[in-house]
């Protein structure tokens, strides 16, 4: 330990603090001084703005400053900023408050560019090249930095602590006695763990392994706790819990762990690798011999992590425990712990706060028995909190897949012939979240009369693969465009003209495409998702005192709160006097289609008693298709550089314009990423930390996106899903039309076009 005094301002305050020299800025104002609105997000890596702080008034990043650097300094938060409020206000008017986490950081840029007179587009810019999000428009948040001078409504109190860095995360939370836990895990994807050579522990710290802890593991769960003498499946797989008063110390002694290991081979091949879990085959019709049009592609593993890091608390109490967690799903999280802590049905109960929505992948962590075990052991709350990196290692991102899509006209009906396999890493039963998507959207928007398919999921050593943006989705449904594509080709049509011959009667899509801009360097793509997991997400209403109180399962159905609130409001409620709890007291749901739940929230209001409690149930409709569908359209110049990206997505009755366009361009975003630069790169099994690395696309370099939101009469969809998909095959088809052929795998880092979103261009070789 370096111990050293520091003196400096703090938004105009003096301090005086005597701390470890070596620890970061960020440390010491959140640990010490509670500086709460400094978000941890990518720390210590200095790329995703959220720690941010003015330095002597300049723009500094705190995770990448060490605490030594404070000293004699002014340091400023948005808590000293007069117009903190009016900015605020600014963001909330332009729809750029979906994100939630990374705004604070942006709301402190916002203040150091309006001191130095650089609000415009070019300032903006430049400004937010400090910054990463996700689930935001960048549109938005650069239209608020924009208009920080004028006049906007008052937004509501929740939407000013969101954008403040005021709402309640889980990082945040603090309870007498706590412990902070750090995981100490296996460094390579396959070992034998052989035990553990611990330093000499100080005082109330406490280092607990599977012989401390005996959980009840199913053979897919053992990565929770890895006991001596086991074989690892991937790299990251958790061997120990490190338990101290606060987090620097936690992580401190957690470096000093030896993991002792038997090194063994890898198996990194599909070719070497078993079948897991899951496998779906479909046949039906008549197929030709060799199809008309054949591609073959590969998409490698994608994805970048929640900005958020996943974290856990647990806190005994008289009933059991309570466990607040930013993962997605409280019933099933409250379910994984009873059951692997041996627990009754009830003990635990699940709070879930932080951000939304998140990318998904949060729940396949499974790390919150593990700490609910730790507080019973210690009798004390125990908290978890991951940096970046660490989730790193075992958050599950988009399945690596290799696909071959043969499409054909038999007498003017689509064939598909299609073999799908995916790589679920080394936690095999996730292949679920691939297969089973795959096989529902088998044809995704079009007549398919014949079908031949097989999809499988297969086991490696390799990093995780989970349920990230719907995962299996994407995947197959853009190598089927391509495909769509390739048949026009080789029947002589106009690729747009082959799609509305073949488009399914029941898509609703047929009147959108006459919106799309047709002409050279045009390529498109039609997306329509079906009505597969329209089971509404798990809620009920209950009426106290004048207040209407929405209990959620999962929070993904509360990502659209802001609908859900009007719907409320329009039944005679006061906006203030509604709350949205997510949390395990409502029923166990398997899914959260937005329409359905919507259209469940809507029953529940009619049955409201006047005093009470309702519990919704709702039954879809029978149809083959939802209303979730998006088309787009991407312009790709003789530069092959993309110039324009139109989207057309129906969202069926369109509740909050504001908040739907600003999702619907996040989307569209996310998919220009997902096709050109989102890579989760690995090394020997080994996820790559950096976020840096990761190919989240900058405010500066995205390419002119337009969405355009079709309303009706008919139940809210979120459309994003098919957005995000629709953008990610179109820039695929624009791509393969430029180069001439359909590429071998994706993301396309090599491609001009990914040049110029943002990936750096490989140094010429010297001379």
């Amino acid at each position: 330990m370096s111990e050293i005094d520091l003196s400096f301002e703090l938004d105009g305050q003096p301090q005086e603090l005597h701390v470890d020299g070596t620890r970061s800025a960020l440390s010491v104002l959140r640990e010490d001084l509670d500086q709460s609105t400094l978000r941890p997000g990518c720390s210590p890596q200095g790329v995703c703005g959220s720690c941010a702080v003015l330095v002597n008034g300049k723009f500094r990043l705190s995770c990448t400053l060490p605490a030594r650097s404070l000293a004699g300094k002014h340091i400023q938060t948005l808590a000293s900023w007069p117009m903190a409020e009016q900015a605020a206000s600014a963001f909330a008017a332009q729809g750029a408050v979906l994100g939630g986490y990374e705004i604070p950081g942006m709301l402190t840029q916002a203040r150091a560019l309006h001191e130095k007179g650089a609000t415009d587009p070019a300032g903006a810019d430049k400004g937010l090249l400090m910054h990463l999000q996700r689930g935001g428009s960048w549109p938005a948040i650069k239209a608020a930095i924009g208009s920080l001078e004028k006049q906007h409504p008052a937004p509501s109190p929740r939407h000013m602590e969101r954008a403040l860095g005021q709402a309640a995360i889980v990082e945040d939370l603090q309870r007498p006695g706590m412990r902070h836990a750090a995981l100490v895990w296996v460094p390579a994807p396959r070992v034998k763990f052989l035990g553990l050579t611990l330093p000499e522990l100080p005082a109330q710290v406490t280092v607990l392994s599977a012989e401390d802890l005996p959980l009840n593991l199913t053979p897919s769960q053992a990565e929770l706790l890895l006991s001596k003498g086991s074989e690892s499946r991937h790299a990251g797989e958790v061997v120990a819990i490190v338990l101290a008063p606060t987090r620097s110390q936690a992580q401190a002694i957690r470096k000093q762990i030896v993991v002792e290991v038997e090194l063994l081979a890898p198996v990194t091949l599909l070719s070497k690798s078993r079948l897991a879990v899951a496998s779906a085959m479909e046949n039906y019709g008549q197929l030709p011999e060799s199809p008309s049009a054949q591609i073959q592609t590969a998409f490698v593993a994608q994805g970048a992590a929640c900005i958020e890091p996943p974290s856990w608390l647990a806190v005994p109490t008289d009933a059991g425990l309570t466990l607040y967690s930013n993962g997605e799903c409280a019933g099933s999280e409250a379910a994984l712990c009873h059951y692997i802590c041996g627990l009754e049905p009830g003990q635990v109960q699940v709070e879930i706060l932080g951000s939304r929505p998140s990318p998904g992948g949060r729940d396949e962590l499974g790390l919150g028995p593990l700490v609910v075990a730790a507080a019973r052991y210690l009798k004390r709350p125990v908290k978890l909190s991951l940096e970046l990196g660490e989730s790193a290692a075992i958050q599950g991102r988009r399945h690596p897949a290799e696909l071959e899509i043969g499409l054909s006209l038999v007498e003017g009906e689509l064939a598909l012939q299609a073999q799908i396999n995916a790589d679920s890493g080394g936690e095999g039963q996730l292949g679920e979240a691939f297969v089973y998507p795959a096989a529902s959207q088998l044809g995704g928007a079009y007549r398919v009369a014949h079908c031949e398919a097989e999809i499988r999921a297969y086991q490696t050593n390799n990093p995780p693969a989970g349920g990230m943006d719907g995962d299996g989705l994407l995947q197959t449904l853009v190598a089927q465009e391509l495909a769509m594509d390739a048949l026009a080709a080789a029947e002589g049509v106009a690729p747009l003209a082959l799609r509305e011959q073949l488009l399914h009667p029941d898509s609703g899509l047929a009147p959108l495409l006459a919106m799309l801009p047709q002409g050279p360097g045009w390529s498109h793509s039609v997306i329509a998702l079906r009505s597969l997991g329209q089971a509404p997400a798990a809620l009920s209403l209950e009426q106290q005192d004048g207040e209407v109180i929405l209990h959620l399962d999962r929070a993904r159905a509360a990502a659209w709160e802001e609908e859900m609130r009007a719907m409320i409001a329009a039944s005679g409620f006061d906006d203030e006097a509604i709350e949205v709890r997510v949390h395990s007291g409502a029923p166990a749901s398997p899914s959260s289609d937005v329409g359905s739940t919507l259209q469940a929230l809507a029953q529940a209001l009619q049955d409201l008693p006047p005093e009470g409690h309702t519990q919704a149930e709702f039954t879809p409709p029978d149809s083959l298709f939802t209303t979730q569908a998006a088309i787009a359209a991407v312009h790709m110049n003789a530069a092959l550089q993309i110039d324009a990206v139109q989207v057309f997505a129906n969202c069926g009755k369109d509740l909050l314009p504001l908040f739907t366009q600003a999702r619907l361009q996040a989307a569209a975003q996310e998919g220009v990423g997902a096709i050109l630069t989102e890579q989760a790169l690995a090394t020997q099994g080994v996820v790559d930390d950096r976020l840096r690395t990761a190919g989240l696309i900058k405010s500066r370099a995205l390419p002119p996106i337009e969405v355009q939101v079709i309303a009706s009469e008919q139940p809210a969809v979120d459309p994003s899903a098919a957005t995000r998909i629709a953008v990610a095959a179109a820039v695929a088809c624009a791509l393969a039309a430029a180069e001439g052929s359909v590429r071998s795998s994706f993301p396309a880092r090599d491609a001009e076009a990914a040049y110029g979103v943002g990936i750096k261009r490989p140094r010429a070789p010297k001379r």
